[in-house]
């Protein structure tokens, strides 16, 4: 008997040089830490656990002899697989990884395993759990999942599974006393193997197969209408295929002869490879479950004070979604943002950044020479070979992720169409998205909670376009109020007899398209500290094409998820609180994004647009800019068209806007006082705003051509006026108005000159006049008769500028005008 230790010997296999060698920092993508074996690829931490009989039972006794032989082979067991998969001549790598410290010591127990029934094994393998510190664990599945989870992260690896093996080195004959499995036996999915040490080395290759999701193929084993692993993969090569003159292939987890056969030529039939992972549809040299675009998402701008390119953004792997019929069904990816990389003009593509993470922010910046104009930007696993979708800007346009329609609008100062370096970008501007031929057109609908009258059916809506039923009670989902009072979708739980906003595996919300989409999108939240809420679209076949799973949440913690489908074929949707939890829905959004508006950058993205033919409508966001013709245009959505394009927006006069004379505000070619008038009776009834597109007015009260009607266009009347009646002769003098022809006033006549104390005194005067002007606007704005003089009316009858006796202290401020924040600081500051 050999003492006890605790004392770590790791034996390694095929080690990777520095410069491939993955550094992990936790789990795989996508993965819980219960996903601890779920498709065969990658670095996989290996623990044989040698258990040694004690006491009166005891029959078995290891030798180190005995220790070393089972040691090696399980190495070649395991190596097997790695060589079987070298000869696929593919992109992928498998190593392992091993910590033998409990096969170099064996772990003691008072049962003799090979004596007993195999349903024993559970017992001493509990011991050996508790003993390592998982006797708390709600079952003994979970411990030993949580076991090689702990195994894998320590030992800097992808999957972490356990292979117990018992002494039979002195048994009659190697197997087990009846009541269970007499020989070896594993649970799928990342437990434990459990093998006499006298079993042959293949019996070791081929229970990790089941490890990985592989099926038995021999008579009495498995069945040819099992399905499971990452593809839920069919067990075609079982030997109870129906199929007239099958015969079975030579496989590693065939009966015995089979599967010396394929142990000794390393190969195994493609169904059976498949079900740990190994499928390559399109035969690139790269497993379907990481042929898979990764996630490029950011801005990219262009800095022409510093001459050079920024991005920000995000980068991560993009987890092919996981169709296995058992387990927990995670989405996971081995895949990392290797290098993140630019080039400049089409030119060869440079490295940027090396996160070798499977998420991370990017962030960089690229300095350009003045015969450089366009940058591209993409992430890459190297070692896979797949890429991000391109990220593309000029210096003139900046860019964004891919999306399926994309627009750039901008401020078209010099009237030719196209965009440059000073023109700035236009925020604001709408677009509309009409599709052609909508009849087929996706479902575009969305459910809000919030907006819904509390205790209606959701089935008794207007014009529904799909149905949303509960899987459970009587299928009705209806609006309810928690007991915050925040309203929830909520089904009717009969057990209890009330409304339920608790969604669970058990208790799914489904949602049913009239016709497939492309697009949906749930707000969810957590019900209680820990939930996980889940998405699944399906095809109309009952396939699955998208899967969203959200992080961990707090109790009230919302998050929203998001299904797609480039294809269309969203017919089903399915929300529930994944690993047994609990989640709460607020919000439906079903169909692509129709309608958008430019952000500051002047960017816009509709989100997933069918390939389509679409009607672009556009509407900037003032009366003053206007869409140039040419970007009013139909658009051809195709899988092999660029849909960005930049739109250019014009500077165009105010509708209420006198283009001869601006401060004439009816139109009769004079400025009088009645002018500003008309804007004051037009502020009491309308307030400060800006006009909106395709207002019909009386008069040109836009007297500062901005857009918007507020204090300042009266006052650009009054200051007019205050010019016109500062006179010292009958003279005339011109009065410049901005954008208007010259107005002539009495004055001193052209070609004499004033003395500098004259000078003075008329800029003093000027002055006094616009400050009593506007002390009288700002404090009777809200008195003046709506009631506007007759024509000809004596100048006594009208607004009295140079009468006014106000008492007000020289700098009172008004108060701050929301529609006008211009209006928050003191008007006789700004010189009126």
């Amino acid at each position: 008997m050999l003492p006890k230790s605790r004392n770590r010997h790791v034996r390694r296999l095929r080690l990777e040089s520095l410069e491939t060698r993955r550094l992990l920092t936790g789990v795989p993508l996508g993965a819980e830490a219960t996903d601890t074996a779920e498709f065969l690829l990658g670095r996989v931490a290996v623990t044989p656990v040698f258990f040694e009989s004690t006491g009166v039972n005891s029959e078995q006794d290891w030798t180190s002899e005995e220790i070393t032989e089972v040691l090696n082979k399980i190495e070649t067991a395991m190596d097997w697989w790695s060589t079987a998969l070298d000869g696929l001549n593919t992109v992928h790598s498998l190593e392992f990884v091993y910590d033998t410290q409990y096969a170099i010591n064996p772990v003691e127990t008072a049962f003799e395993p090979i004596a007993n029934s195999s349903n024993t094994s559970r017992d001493y393998i509990n011991d050996f759990l508790i003993d390592q510190g998982w006797g708390d664990s709600n079952s003994h599945d979970e411990a030993i999942r949580l076991f090689n989870d702990q195994q894998r992260r320590d030992l800097d690896a992808d999957w972490g599974v356990t292979i117990v093996v018992v002494d039979a080195s002195d048994d009659l004959d190697g197997r087990f006393a009846p009541g269970g499995f007499r020989t070896a036996f594993a649970y799928p999915g990342g437990m434990y193997m459990v093998v006499p040490s006298t079993r042959p080395t293949a019996v070791f290759t081929h229970e990790l197969g089941h490890l990985f999701w592989a099926n038995d193929e021999y008579s009495g084993g498995g069945s040819y209408q099992q399905h499971r692993g990452y593809y839920d993969t069919q067990n075609l090569n079982a030997e109870d295929n129906p199929a007239p003159g099958f015969v079975q292939e030579v496989s590693i987890m065939a009966g015995e002869a089979s599967r010396s056969a394929a142990f000794d030529s390393f190969v195994s039939p493609a169904s059976t490879l498949a079900s740990v992972g190994w499928q390559d549809s399109d035969q690139d040299g790269i497993f379907d479950l990481a042929d898979v675009p990764l996630h490029l998402e950011g801005t990219v701008t262009y800095d022409g004070d510093l001459s050079q390119f920024l991005f920000t953004g995000f980068a991560e792997a993009v987890p092919l979604p996981n169709k296995n019929s058992e387990g927990l069904q995670n989405d996971i990816t081995l895949n990392r943002i290797g290098r993140v990389e630019y080039r400049l003009d089409g030119g060869s593509w440079l490295t940027a950044l090396q996160p070798d993470l499977q998420q991370t922010d990017v962030q960089f910046a690229v300095p350009v020479g003045p015969g450089i104009d366009k940058i591209e930007i993409r992430a890459i696993d190297p070692v896979v070979g797949v890429t991000s979708p391109i990220l593309s800007a000029t210096k003139s346009v900046p860019g964004r992720g891919s999306q399926s329609f994309q627009a750039y609008a901008f401020l078209d100062t010099d009237g030719d169409g196209i965009p440059s370096e000073n023109e700035n970008p236009f925020s604001g501007l709408q677009v509309v998205a009409n599709p052609v031929d909508s009849s087929s057109f996706p479902v575009t609908e969305v459910l809000d909670a919030a907006q819904m009258a509390v205790g209606v059916s959701l089935e008794n809506r207007a014009n529904a376009q799909f149905t949303t039923t509960a899987i459970h009670g009587n299928g009705d989902v209806s609006v309810q109020l928690d007991d915050e009072g925040t309203p929830l979708f909520t089904w009717f739980r009969f057990t209890a007899d009330r409304w339920s906003s608790e969604w669970t595996e058990d208790d799914q919300m489904k949602v049913d398209l009239d016709l497939p989409t492309t697009f949906v999108e749930v707000d969810l939240q957590g019900y209680a500290a820990g939930a996980i809420g889940r998405v699944e679209a399906y095809d109309e076949s009952g396939l699955l094409v998208a899967r969203a799973t959200s992080e961990s949440l707090a109790k009230g913690e919302s998050v929203t998820l998001r299904v797609e489908s480039a294809e269309q074929s969203i017919r089903e949707v399915r929300v529930f609180g994944h690993s047994d939890t609990t989640i709460q829905v607020s919000k439906l959004s079903v169909g692509p994004t129709l309608q958008g508006a430019t952000d500051a950058l002047g960017l816009v993205a509709l989100q997933a647009l069918p390939v389509e033919d679409y009607q672009l409508q556009w509407q900037t966001n003032s009366v003053i800019y206007e869409v140039s013709p040419a970007a009013i245009r139909d658009l051809s959505l195709t899988e092999a068209a660029d849909p960005t394009f930049a739109v250019a927006v014009r500077r165009v006069d105010s509708p209420g806007y006198n283009v001869d004379l601006p401060a004439d505000v009816d139109g009769n070619g004079r400025v009088e006082p009645v002018d500003a008038l008309r804007v004051i009776n037009y502020l009491n009834k309308n307030q400060s705003g800006p006009l909106t597109v395709g207002v019909s007015l009386e008069n040109a009260i836009d007297t500062n051509n901005d857009g918007l009607i507020a204090p300042i266009d009266a006052l650009t009347v009054i200051n007019v006026l205050n010019q016109m009646q500062r006179s010292t002769s009958g003279s005339a003098k011109e009065v410049a108005i901005p954008g208007a022809p010259a107005l002539p006033v009495e004055g001193t006549a052209a070609g004499e000159s004033l003395s500098e104390e004259e000078e003075k005194k008329e800029r003093q005067d000027e002055s006094e006049s616009r400050i009593l002007a506007t002390d009288r606007i700002l404090a009777n704005l809200g008195q003046w008769s709506e009631a506007e003089p007759q024509r000809g009316a004596k100048a006594t009858n009208l607004l009295k500028i140079n009468d006014y006796q106000g008492s007000e202290a020289a700098d009172v401020a008004k108060s701050k005008d929301a529609a006008n924040p211009f209006f928050s600081e003191p008007f006789r500051s700004e010189g009126f």
